[in-house]
């Protein structure tokens, strides 16, 4: 879907030289998310991975206040801001149940530190394209990080055969593939051109209801007092 999308804009995707040090950069930002990602949620259960994970807004105002010209907190924005600190650290010291929680102490702390790597790719990326095609921008970020994801595979997960992939886990990967990496992040970065991240973001709050509410359909999980 990347590439499709460059060629139909006619993108020349090939960087400059002075262009490789803050991809590698970029990329190197989003292969310790998605790895910390990953860990944390074989740690601690999926509703409080969703609420602490998406955090990243809180994190990319905080952030975007001090790197962003145009993206200044205000008096009222502190206050939500405030608010929503205090949500997060009650679910931080959450309990989940243990049969979806081995360690969730620890996977609740690396959910948070993912959020916080979310904040400031976001930002980063956001001043990154003001001088970049965006498209190029978010092709590289996911080329570079592939050798990443490959060699984390090969040397801490069991090596997957054709007979393990069943439809819900080819509709995972496509919905993954196609849908977050492809066409999710297209509308993202596009997004970064033109407004400053501490505004957009405020627009996914309503990402962690959706993971709480599938948690509870897929694993029934128990919606505690604290999410």
């Amino acid at each position: 879907i990347l590439m499709l999308w460059a060629r139909a804009g006619g993108v020349n995707l090939w960087p400059e030289r002075r262009d490789w040090r803050p991809l590698m950069l970029l990329s190197s930002l989003f292969s310790i998310q998605i790895i910390l990602l990953n860990i944390s949620i074989q740690l601690t259960s999926a509703a409080y991975s969703a609420v602490l994970v998406n955090a990243a807004p809180i994190l990319t105002n905080v952030i975007a206040h001090y790197y962003v010209p145009d993206d200044r907190l205000s008096r009222m924005r502190i206050l939500g801001l405030a608010i929503a600190f205090a949500g997060v650290f009650s679910v931080l010291s959450g309990k989940p149940e243990t049969r979806l929680a081995p360690a969730p102490l620890l996977g609740n702390i690396l959910a948070l530190v993912t959020a916080a790597l979310i904040g400031v790719r976001m930002v980063y990326t956001q001043r990154l394209v003001q001088s970049l095609n965006s498209t190029k921008t978010i092709v590289w970020q996911v080329t570079l990080a592939i050798p990443v994801f490959v060699l984390s595979g090969l040397c801490f997960e069991t090596a997957p055969v054709a007979a393990d992939i069943t439809l819900p886990i080819a509709i995972a990967m496509l919905y993954c593939g196609a849908g977050v990496v492809g066409i999710a992040f297209i509308l993202w970065v596009r997004l970064l051109e033109k407004h400053p991240p501490g505004l957009i973001s405020v627009f996914v709050f309503g990402t962690p209801l959706f993971g709480v509410w599938f948690s509870a359909l897929l694993f029934d999980e128990k919606i505690s007092p604290t999410l």
